[in-house]
């Protein structure tokens, strides 16, 4: 974990206002104009500057004074509120689970092809092509049953390799090879 994946996750967890926010200028609030704006108007308010950050019911940040927020800076604020944040926290984090998952499927590949103990997964992409040089081709039948055990290996599966189990069954219930 980075240190600003870190220093965000923390800043979450000290619960701050949730999103979503909005860059505001003079004349509205996150619900949208504070007044009626006459349409020949309009274009005049819209070139005003951002002076807050609202939520739904609370004022997140100001510019006092003088001072104004630039307009990106505003808008990247209002973009980086909390909600937006922890959704993409949670991409990751199942990110981070796939990537993982697909690590320990290739050890475990590499486990099958050389034995336990075995950890230098730099030839298998050599190996597998090898092995599907030797292999006999699936008929439909037999593409159509491993399809259906994959998707099932897919689904049941809770861990990387309790998955990489279920697909070797299926490849070898697909090529008619039993268990001992």
């Amino acid at each position: 974990m980075t240190p600003a994946e870190t220093a965000i996750r923390e800043a979450l967890e000290a619960g701050p206002t949730p999103g979503p926010w909005k860059a505001c200028r003079s004349y509205e609030c996150f619900d949208g104009p504070l007044w009626d704006i006459d349409p020949e108007d309009l274009a005049d308010f819209e070139c005003r500057p951002f002076v807050r950050i609202e939520a739904a019911g609370s004022n997140i940040a100001s510019a006092h004074d003088l001072f104004e927020f630039k307009t990106a800076d505003a808008k990247l604020i209002a973009a980086c509120n909390p909600a937006a944040l922890a959704e993409l926290l949670a991409e990751l984090d199942g990110e981070r689970n796939r990537s993982q998952m697909y690590a320990d499927l290739v050890r475990g590949v590499a486990v099958v092809l050389h034995g336990e103990g075995w950890s230098d997964t730099s030839k298998l992409p050599q190996e597998v092509a090898a092995l599907k040089a030797k292999r006999k081709p699936l008929t439909d039948h037999q593409r159509t049953a491993l399809f259906l055990s994959l998707n099932e290996a897919n689904t049941q599966a809770e861990t990387a390799s309790a998955m990489f189990t279920l697909i070797v069954q299926a490849a070898e219930r697909a090529h008619g090879i039993t268990g001992d």
